[in-house]
């Protein structure tokens, strides 16, 4: 158990260091880590990435809300009305 854990760390950590956790991804092909290895990792992988998703949503609403107030509701409204037609 403790085993696992300490397997668990080196991966994340090297997957860091690839550039992220996506990198775990691109390191199981070549390794045949054992099957409760790779569901401990995937499952880090994918509770950090749904942890970021619901992390980033507030602040892209709030990006959102600044750009309208920087460039001004008419010029917003004349922006999207230009991207709906241009497709």
């Amino acid at each position: 158990m403790f085993e696992l854990g300490r397997q668990v760390r080196e991966a994340v950590r090297g997957a860091v260091a690839l550039g992220g956790v996506e990198g775990v991804a691109f390191v199981l092909g070549p390794q045949q880590w054992p099957l409760p290895l790779f569901m401990a990792v995937a499952t880090v992988n994918y509770g950090y990435k749904l942890l970021m998703a619901f992390l980033l949503i507030p602040l892209i609403y709030l990006t959102r809300r600044g750009i309208h107030a920087y460039i001004g509701h008419d010029t917003a409204q004349q922006l999207q009305a230009q991207a709906r037609v241009s497709g």
